[in-house]
């Protein structure tokens, strides 16, 4: 098998390019089709129990993160020391990014610093709530 590199000019290259990307979006359907909705049940209210933790009337724990998770499992190991101090099941946590707001404090995240300054006001809210 050989393989030969032609030389072509811009305005040759645009003319393939754009032939080949028409063809590319003939070949996509354009129409999408509805996906039906379902009735959505009604959510359990949440209750606040602290900031990071909201446990609802059946049972589901609710832990918001203020960390970016980036690579050191902060959304793993910060809701599993709540969990572990309200003695939840860990099948009914519920792990969500907090959003920016003044009532999670400083959200920096560097220096893999989130659970070495985290693990001591997290387990105090776990075991608070």
């Amino acid at each position: 098998m050989s393989m030969s590199i032609r030389k072509v000019s811009r305005r040759e290259f645009v003319r393939i390019t754009s032939v080949a990307s028409a063809g590319l979006i003939l070949g996509v359907s354009l129409e999408a089709k509805p996906v039906p909705k379902k009735k959505a049940a009604t959510p359990a209210p949440a209750h606040d129990l602290g900031t990071f933790v909201q446990v609802d009337d059946e049972g589901t724990v609710t832990v918001w993160v203020a960390k970016s998770d980036m690579g050191q499992g902060v959304r793993t190991s910060i809701p599993m020391l709540v969990a572990e101090e309200l003695d939840a099941d860990w099948k009914k946590v519920r792990i969500r990014q907090a959003h920016f707001d003044k009532k999670f404090g400083r959200m920096g995240t560097g220096g893999s610093s989130s659970v070495r300054t985290l693990w001591k006001p997290m387990r105090e809210a776990g075991a608070t709530a």
